[in-house]
């Protein structure tokens, strides 16, 4: 059997179980705070990177933070955000 799913699927099953545990507002900060501490301490590359894509025919560029730390590169909207916006596994 195989399964094919986006980016995005993948990474919301991944993180299903962070999603569905209830805790205080205060120790889910306090977690993310740790998560990103640790993401940067073992970090291999950090800084700033363009990407380009297309809607409509139309190009356009984003702007994000990425770490690559581990086997992953995290990407974030800005360098202090504590949630990546996207990660991939290489």
């Amino acid at each position: 059997m195989q399964i094919n799913i986006t980016p995005d699927v993948y990474n919301g099953l991944v993180n299903l179980g962070y999603i569905l545990s209830h805790m205080n507002p205060t120790e889910d900060l306090e977690i993310l705070m740790k998560e990103k501490k640790m993401i940067k301490e073992y970090a291999k590359y950090k800084g700033h990177i363009m990407t380009r894509g297309v809607v409509r025919s139309k190009l356009y560029w984003e702007s994000y933070y990425m770490i690559v730390s581990g086997s992953y590169i995290y990407f974030y909207t800005n360098k202090h955000d504590f949630v990546p916006q996207l990660y991939l596994v290489i």
